[in-house]
């Protein structure tokens, strides 16, 4: 290569990503980065502000820290940072997604742009050009962000994700780039509104912004390595109709990929080995990915085994049938569960959510607007006398006296143990059918219920993480509750006063449904 030929060459970015830098691959081999497909057609559908969604193994946080690196190195007075969900994931970014690129850089190059300072997690150049790591920026301002496993850290640490929205992507100004990338993690949380927002405008067809986030979503068909032998693999009928209708997804989105013999037995291995966590790891569809049950929730995996099973769906409201409601009242959130009891199938067939601090009377309206026809209301213990919920200071009257006057007349769930209710939820979710549409937030709160994550220890507190999602699933415990009172007694439910007993050798302590005299 002449010199001619080498100046005009590395005057080209692309070219550069291509022939300068060495990583290591998974054999811990060094290796001459070269853009992948899926990398390459990020490259050329970069925007400034940019969300990720995608399977895994595609590599996107190393490009983007190979990008931000030689836009560092090329550019005077440029800043950019990596944000990693944890402190030892931002160490090994730096250590082999950044220093040791620039280590292997050729020494004619390194001796140009040499360093001011190089330590554990940042490298600031001769140029005064910087790139660090970190598990959040507050200070300074940016040219390039990039966010590393998003929708991890709004699931295990909802406040850091807080402080990365409004510190860290607010110190990056119009002009800059920011990359967000994840795979999804539950249907809530920052990653997942920031994915709908911008998918539905991708989906809109109108022109983005300047402060509009671009959405990009990468499948596991996208990558050129997912594909094996297929006369190793049976691939079955209910497989074969399953990948029919990815295929036509891919059709439907422009997109020229055929799905090959070794593509499909590849994702037929991979489910038979990953089950469930398929959809988190190797989603098909936007869609999809986010119905995955995230880690720490108490019922992901069986929410999506009834949404696999078809117990997700449209659940028609049966007219021969009385409709009971389950609440979880509070001063600011209340959550209403309404079922059916018909055989031995538990019909969700509608949820209420109120996050406005309503009185009793709007909801005694609202239950008249349903047209149901109810028959027992049910509240939890804390609601009388007493309890947390209980008893009002200012009147002196509590929540049951109050609905009464309302005209809704509860029966009391008496007190359990948190841990107990949640066992007998997690029994009677195969007996469940949730309607898809009336039932949506309920639906997500049960997906989204999980365990407190302990960063200093590193694991989950045998705890529920107090949020959102809480309100909605403590209403379905205090169901699950109600039913095994229905499921003992042999009694419909509604109809029985009596104490129930604790099942044998079951340790939750539960009184069972009492009228409130």
């Amino acid at each position: 290569m002449t010199e001619a030929e080498l100046k005009k060459n590395m005057a080209d970015r692309l070219w550069r990503l291509n022939n300068l830098y060495y990583i290591t691959n998974e054999q811990g081999q060094r290796v001459l980065f070269k853009c992948r497909p899926v990398q390459l057609l990020f490259y050329k559908a970069l925007h400034w502000l940019n969300i990720i969604l995608k399977s895994r193994q595609h590599g996107i946080t190393t490009f983007c820290c190979i990008m931000m690196l030689d836009m560092c190195l090329f550019n005077s007075n440029t800043k950019a940072g990596v944000i990693a969900h944890n402190q030892q994931a931002a160490t090994e970014i730096f250590r082999d997604k950044i220093k040791y690129p620039y280590s292997q850089l050729p020494a004619a190059l390194r001796k140009q742009i040499g360093t001011t300072k190089d330590d554990a997690n940042q490298l600031i150049f001769t140029n005064n050009s910087s790139l660090a790591t970190a598990t959040s920026f507050r200070s300074g301002t940016l040219q390039w962000v990039h966010v590393s496993e998003l929708g991890k850290i709004c699931a295990k640490t909802p406040e850091r994700a807080t402080e990365i929205q409004s510190g860290t992507l607010e110190a990056v100004h119009e002009g800059s780039f920011i990359t967000i990338e994840s795979t999804a993690e539950g249907s809530a949380g920052l990653f997942y509104d920031m994915c709908q927002e911008a998918e539905a405008i991708k989906t809109s067809g109108r022109k983005l912004g300047p402060m509009d986030f671009k959405f990009h979503f990468f499948a596991w068909y996208q990558d050129p390595k997912n594909t094996t032998d297929p006369q190793f693999v049976d691939v079955n009928e209910k497989m074969s109709k399953y990948l029919d209708k990815v295929q036509e997804y891919i059709d439907a989105t422009d997109n020229d990929i055929i799905l090959t013999s070794g593509q499909r037995a590849w994702y037929t291995a991979k489910k038979k080995k990953l089950k469930l966590l398929i959809y988190r790891e190797h989603p098909s569809t936007p869609e999809e990915s986010f119905k995955a049950h995230i880690e720490g929730a108490y019922y992901g995996k069986d929410m999506a085994i009834a949404r696999e099973a078809g117990r997700i769906c449209t659940v028609p409201y049966d007219k021969h049938a009385k409709v009971h409601t389950i609440w979880d009242p509070g001063h600011k959130h209340t959550a209403i569960w309404f079922v059916q009891f018909i055989g031995q199938e538990i019909r969700l067939i509608d949820f209420y959510i109120d996050n406005e601090g309503l009185g009793i009377h709007d909801y005694a309206l609202m239950l008249q607007n349903k047209k149901y026809i109810y028959g027992t209301h049910y509240a939890p213990w804390d609601v009388s006398g007493t309890g947390p919920n209980g008893r009002s200071m200012q009147t002196g009257r509590d929540f049951v006296e109050v609905a009464r006057d309302a005209g809704i007349e509860f029966d009391i769930v008496d007190k359990c143990s948190v841990s107990g209710g949640i066992q007998e939820a997690m029994s009677i979710i195969d007996s469940c059918w949730f309607d898809v549409d009336k039932c949506d937030y309920g639906i997500r709160c049960m997906e989204m219920y999980r365990a407190k994550w302990d960063e200093s220890s590193g694991c989950y507190e045998n705890k529920p993480l107090h949020n959102w999602a809480s309100h909605g699933a403590d209403a379905f415990r205090y169901l699950a509750i109600v039913y095994r009172c229905h499921s003992v007694r042999g009694e419909r439910v509604g109809q029985t006063r009596q104490t129930i007993p604790a099942r044998a050798g079951h340790s939750a302590y539960r009184k069972g449904i009492r009228r409130l005299a």
